[in-house]
């Protein structure tokens, strides 16, 4: 169920309960950060990424897409007992909430740092690959001249 078998599921012990987490799957340091994260803070940076990708967003955690029996549909937060007949708005990030010095800061530079990369990696590709290709248009009108 997610939540303490002490607290109820619409409580905010039983809230709480359902939020804690066993760790996460840790990515890589980023190259251009001088300073070494810490495990906990690549598993933060590895959260955080995720949090900013998601497809359905932060509110897709929370949020069920269910259908009444005439195929209409509704979303339900089950952990505060909600319905709600619009969808919820699309929202990417997360929270970041860590006790005092455990290196918030260092992991959102890191996060910068991690998403300059990729940015940077993807432009590559894809100018990499537009050199690739031959200009076909050009030649095909060429052709018909």
């Amino acid at each position: 169920d997610g939540y303490d078998e002490g607290a109820g599921p619409f409580t905010l012990p039983g809230l709480l309960a359902a939020a804690v987490s066993d760790g996460y799957d840790e990515c890589a340091q980023p190259p251009n950060l001088a300073l070494p994260l810490m495990d906990f803070q690549r598993q933060t940076l590895a959260w955080m990424r995720d949090k900013e990708r998601s497809e359905r967003g932060l509110n897709g955690v929370f949020w069920e897409e269910r259908r009444w029996a005439d195929g209409g549909k509704y979303w339900y937060f089950p952990l505060a007992g909600e319905l709600r007949l619009s969808e919820p708005p699309l929202v990417r990030g997360g929270m970041l909430s860590e006790e005092m010095g455990l290196g918030k800061t260092l992991e959102v530079l890191a996060l910068v740092s991690a998403d300059a990369d990729a940015a940077r990696a993807a432009a590559e590709a894809k100018t990499a690959a537009a050199k690739e290709e031959p200009p076909e248009a050009e030649e095909e009108g060429e052709e018909d001249r």
